[in-house]
């Protein structure tokens, strides 16, 4: 009696655990290497042969990981942000914000769709996009109309304004990317 009661305990943890591992959705997965990525860069010292580090983001784990950032956010103003790796360091994309929330609804439509492509610059741990393509709710726009929202997003966070062609920050810790079609290399 005592032994069959050990292995249905025994099938009843396999089961658990399977149970368990199949609610750890692909995407998250992908959402959570990425992250580990990222902490991974932030504190792990220069080679002491001056050399860099690399380390490489498919397409699909970098997109799983915007995903998952824009769930995490408490009242986000970016709906949704999706981006296709092209080669030669070519970004293409599509963003949706929320122009409610930014008190953009009387000139533009609840929500607006940005299309944008463009080239990757990244130097010495900053970044910039040089959009050759945009366009807002399919139709093409200048980017000063993408300055104006990202205006509004500074002034709904308390923050300076910044406009699109400005350098940002990269991750800390990170030198400089290079983007391949449906990857990029991350220098650290």
């Amino acid at each position: 009696m005592m032994k069959s009661f050990s292995i249905w305990r025994v099938w009843f943890l396999i089961f658990l655990a399977l149970l368990l591992i199949g609610a750890v959705n692909h995407k998250t997965l992908n959402a959570l290497k990425v992250k580990h990525l990222l902490e991974t860069i932030k504190t792990h010292p220069d080679p002491p042969d001056g050399s860099k580090r690399t380390a490489e983001v498919s397409e699909a784990e970098l997109n799983d990981y915007i995903g998952y950032r824009l769930s995490h956010e408490k009242n986000p103003t970016i709906d949704h942000l999706d981006v296709h790796l092209l080669e030669n360091n070519q970004v293409q994309g599509k963003i949706i914000l929320d122009a409610r929330q930014l008190n953009l609804d009387l000139f533009f439509s609840r929500k607006m769709d940005f299309d944008f492509k463009g080239i990757l610059h990244t130097r010495r741990g900053a970044g910039r996009l040089n959009l050759s393509v945009l366009q807002l709710n399919g139709q093409p726009v200048q980017p000063g109309t993408l300055d104006m929202v990202l205006g509004a997003i500074a002034l709904s966070n308390g923050t300076a304004p910044t406009r699109v062609d400005d350098w940002y920050a990269l991750p800390e810790g990170m030198d400089h990317i290079v983007v391949k079609k449906g990857k990029a290399t991350v220098f650290y």
